[in-house]
């Protein structure tokens, strides 16, 4: 038996007994208008910084990223798909990124990252499975693009991420998926985002390059080490350790674009309430007095929904809490772009009338510090909560935390079967329990549950097996 870790909040949770716990992304999806089942995407889109205010996009259906990278999109989906984002530069350049999505019908909350290794893994698998760059195979070849999703199989890609992480050693920290594995965009808190910062992959016809910031070669790797052999050669140790240490180059910058963005009540408010987003003070230094500049305004919701306008002025209405994303993208007669955004912190002026969980994330147990002794648990706040907002990772004892863009699994976390939720609606929040596989008490499935939610019961809280 494991006693209770303090949870995020351990004066509510205290007195809660342990759960034995377990881990895999997954959430029973909600129903559109029409009956249609919504698949949830949610990840980090990264390039050694957040990719803030990229436009994520499977086929047409696009949401936008927030200044943290993190996106949502939800849509109806009946196959695997790519997914692609634009980050736009400060320049009014992009850097694209591609990852994709693994379909399968009774998972519908998905992790998709999108980040310079899972874009350069796909482009290296279209170079030497479908004998052209990734950018020919979607756009330029029928049916090559759905050849390339169903080649890359999840044993093509283990195997191409294990000898990605041989390849380069040392700088490649514990065994992590680039696709779906929790991202933080932040080189200081994670190690492949740091990563990303100093080594630059680029593909060629036959083999994966990777560069420094001086764009000086550090080594090349051959695709059939990457794809087909059990062994990979370690790249050159003195050059990677040369180019972890060089300086970062702040991002190219200089914008001929001006946005101002000015939003009425503010920043922060509670829904239902209309607001005002007004952009019309923008300017292009590039243009004379009098010629045009096209606006286009995106309101997206906690879910990845998005509203578009294309005044620079306008008013609509916020009527569910949780972050929105305010994102601007202004063109002048020039042809010259820039892109900025606003997040919107939307509470509730009745949060518990009708309760909802997860907007802003969730916090699941680190799936990488997970032992014997761990807690399988994931934390959710109240949507609009006006106590805490988000959640905060634990980040000491056996069982740690690590936050994530999407909301909690509905059926299975860390290898292990959801037992069941606690919910204190006074403190605005919910906290999912797993079973550890991890764990070696004997415990069964069934006594877990009954005294997790005795002990629920016993404090006060709602339990409920599912939520």
């Amino acid at each position: 038996m494991v006693s209770l870790i303090p949870l995020l909040r351990p004066a509510a949770l205290a007195c809660l007994a342990a759960a034995l716990c377990a881990c895999s992304q997954d959430e029973s999806g909600s129903g559109s208008g029409d009956g249609a089942r919504l698949y949830h995407l949610a990840g980090t889109v990264a390039i050694g910084r957040p990719g803030q205010w990229a436009n994520v996009c499977i086929g047409s259906d696009c949401t936008r990223a927030n200044n943290a990278g993190n996106y949502r999109l939800s849509l109806p989906l009946t196959q695997s798909e790519l997914v692609r984002a634009a980050v736009p530069e400060e320049n009014g350049n992009f850097i694209e990124l591609t990852s994709l999505y693994r379909h399968s019908a009774n998972v519908s909350n998905v992790i998709v990252n999108m980040n310079p290794t899972t874009t350069a893994l796909l482009e290296a698998w279209s170079q030497f499975s479908m004998g052209q760059t990734l950018d020919n195979c979607i756009n330029s070849q029928p049916g090559c693009a759905r050849s390339l999703i169903s080649s890359f199989t999840p044993g093509v890609e283990q195997q191409a991420t294990e000898q990605l992480g041989e390849w380069l050693d040392t700088v490649w920290s514990p065994p992590r998926s680039p696709f779906n594995a929790p991202y933080q965009a932040d080189p200081a808190l994670d190690w492949l985002d740091d990563l990303h910062d100093h080594l630059h992959f680029t593909t060629t016809a036959a083999e994966l390059e990777v560069t420094d910031n001086h764009g000086d070669l550090v080594d090349s790797l051959p695709y059939v080490n990457l794809f087909t052999s059990s062994d990979a050669p370690t790249a050159n140790s003195s050059n990677i350790t040369d180019a972890m240490a060089l300086p970062v180059p702040s991002p190219s910058g200089g914008n001929l674009i001006v946005i101002d963005m000015d939003v009425s009540p503010g920043a922060t408010f509670n829904a239902p309430r209309t607001i005002r987003l007004d952009a019309s003070d923008s300017y292009s230094t590039a243009t004379l007095p009098g010629n045009t500049l096209t606006f286009v305004q995106e309101l997206v919701d906690p879910d990845g929904n998005v509203r578009r306008f294309s005044s620079s002025n306008l008013t609509t209405a916020v009527t569910r809490p949780g972050p929105h994303n305010w994102v601007v993208t202004i063109t002048d007669d020039a042809n010259n772009r820039n892109t900025l955004g606003l997040v919107l912190q939307v509470g509730s002026n009745n949060p518990l009338a009708n309760p909802t969980f997860g907007a802003a994330g969730s916090c699941p147990t680190d799936p990488l510090k997970m032992n014997i002794n761990s807690v399988n648990f994931c934390e959710e706040s109240l949507d609009g909560s006006s106590i805490y907002g988000t959640c905060v990772p634990v980040t000491s004892g056996p069982s740690q935390s690590i936050h994530s863009p999407a909301r909690c699994s509905t059926t299975t976390q860390n290898g292990g079967s959801l037992l069941g939720v606690c919910t204190e609606l006074p403190i605005e929040l919910r906290v999912f329990y797993y079973v550890n596989p991890l764990s070696v008490s004997g415990e069964s499935f069934a006594a877990q549950r009954s005294r997790l939610a005795q002990d629920c019961s016993s404090a006060g809280m709602s339990w409920s097996n599912q939520p």
